[in-house]
């Protein structure tokens, strides 16, 4: 028994597909769900189109329907494992642009006093964290359970 423990604690249950499939669904889910309620909510566009022109992003009225129309497709080509490296390389792109023109101004609102510092406020945003799971789709594909 102590032994079975120690075998599941070092290697998990040994599914990858399952793990590729969980890490897919997920952020696929994320990404579909936060696009559609902006596409579908004038108050969620309204907040985003605020935070276009606050950032000095171009174009904010296009881009109010582009970026969350963008997040919520390619999203849900992740849920369903449709062309999902490709759907997941459009998102890490949507997500390192919020991040530079977003985040960092979040990261130096926290004050951060060394290197290390900065290094854990830019990895506490939101976005930082959502693009290791896009990386693993990128890196290991979607598992064997995609329709790809």
């Amino acid at each position: 028994m102590l032994e079975q423990l120690l075998a599941l604690a070092a290697g998990g249950l040994g599914s990858a597909s399952a793990g590729l499939f969980v890490n897919r669904v997920g952020v696929g889910l994320f990404y579909a769900i936060r696009g559609w309620q902006k596409v579908t909510s004038e108050k969620r566009r309204a907040g985003l189109r605020t935070t276009l022109v606050e950032d000095g992003v171009p174009f904010p009225d296009f881009n109010k329907w582009w970026v969350p129309a963008n997040q919520a497709l390619f999203g849900t080509m992740l849920v369903l494992g449709l062309w999902s490296a490709f759907a997941a390389a459009v998102l890490a792109i949507v997500t390192v642009v919020a991040i530079v023109v977003d985040g960092w101004d979040r990261v130096k609102r926290r004050n951060p006093v060394t290197p290390g510092d900065w290094v854990a406020c830019a990895i506490y945003l939101g976005e930082t964290l959502l693009l290791f799971p896009l990386a693993v789709v990128m890196l290991a594909g979607p598992g064997s359970w995609a329709l790809n």
